[in-house]
């Protein structure tokens, strides 16, 4: 059974999600809304152009919707969808605060469909080995992570500046929140500072954060759009710190190792370019995370399972966001309602 998409938004990520079901070996793309570049990507792919979200909802040829939409969009068209009988991917953050996010969970539980978040970085292959080293418990007792995206300057731009749709920590911090938990579990407090030094916009360009969980595992997060030059930046940095090995991934393609006996390189994505490389470098490594991603999310629609990345997690990570802005607004440290172990 090949699920049959419905596209809403054709932005830059929008785009992306077209390209992924392009290359899908069990969704297609039947029809894209939204947007004034939705006309374009409609033509691109050789699928339907509908007017509204409403029209392509209305469609009986639609299984599915990928929400790739500004961020403030995510909970009505996400309830539409639901109300429409459609299965949901959402882009992250799944919304913009956790009660937006309860209502989505809802709305979709209400409906019987299934909802599922893109937090694309799960998907890197190199991710994917770093989560297999762990899994097979080859890095011990798991004590610490840290997480950096470190880059010189904001690319993007249009709706992605106005304020009403949130900081920029909200958005690519909540990628690594995602990871943080994926690794250790949820947090029970967080304490943060989200910033921007030339006042933006967007806000949050800058943000340094902890959390700190049972048993007194930590992790921190450091994102900045305001470094001056390339030489310590890296777009997606984790360290996962274990008592048998230290793990140092680049999540767009490279994975190393330290152990007692030395470092070694044990996975490098063909292609890859280095923690720095442009974008278009790193393209094919972008492209196959979210074919692997879309072609997850269908065969949960497909066999009724869990998604891999369910509403429950993207409400986590939209937590976890939630507590560092708001440690970082009051000056304080915020307690969490995390308290499960590592998994």
């Amino acid at each position: 059974m090949t699920v049959r998409f419905g596209l809403l938004g054709a932005g830059f990520i929008g785009a992306i999600h077209a390209r992924a079901l392009a290359d899908s070996r069990s969704a297609s793309l039947v029809a894209v809304a939204s947007g004034q570049r939705s006309i374009g990507l409609a033509a691109e792919h050789g699928v339907d152009r509908e007017p509204s979200p409403e029209a392509l909802l209305a469609r009986r040829d639609i299984d599915a919707v990928i929400v790739a939409t500004p961020h403030t969009t995510h909970l009505p068209l996400t309830v539409a969808a639901a109300s429409a009988g459609k299965h949901v991917l959402v882009e992250k953050p799944m919304a913009l605060t956790t009660a937006d996010c309860d209502r989505m969970i809802a709305a979709c539980r209400a409906a019987g469909v299934q909802l599922g978040v893109a937090h694309m970085t799960r998907f890197f292959e190199a991710m994917r080995v770093a989560r297999g080293l762990f899994e097979r418990g080859e890095l011990g007792e798991l004590r610490m992570i840290h997480g950096s995206r470190l880059v010189p300057g904001f690319e993007e731009g249009g709706w992605t500046l106005d304020p009403r749709e949130g900081s920029e920590f909200a958005s690519w911090g909540a990628h690594g929140c995602d990871i943080v938990r994926w690794f250790m579990g949820d947090p029970s407090v967080a304490f943060g500072r989200v910033t921007s030094f030339g006042g933006g916009p967007p806000n949050g360009l800058s943000a340094m954060c902890q959390f700190g969980f049972p048993g007194g595992g930590a992790a921190t997060l450091w994102q900045s759009y305001e470094i001056a030059g390339t030489l310590i930046g890296a777009r997606a940095r984790y360290l996962i710190v274990g008592s048998e090995a230290v793990l140092e991934i680049h999540a767009y393609g490279q994975v190393s190792i330290s152990r007692a006996s030395g470092r070694e390189t044990i996975f490098t994505a063909e292609g890859f370019g280095g923690p720095n490389a442009p974008m278009a470098q790193m393209d094919s490594h972008f492209r196959a995370a979210f074919r692997d991603q879309v072609d997850a999310f269908a065969e949960s629609i497909r066999d009724g399972s869990t998604p891999p990345v369910t509403g429950e997690d993207g409400c986590a990570a939209v937590g976890m966001t939630e507590a560092v802005e708001r440690s970082s607004r009051e000056g304080r440290s915020v307690p969490m309602q995390g308290g499960t172990d590592p998994v």
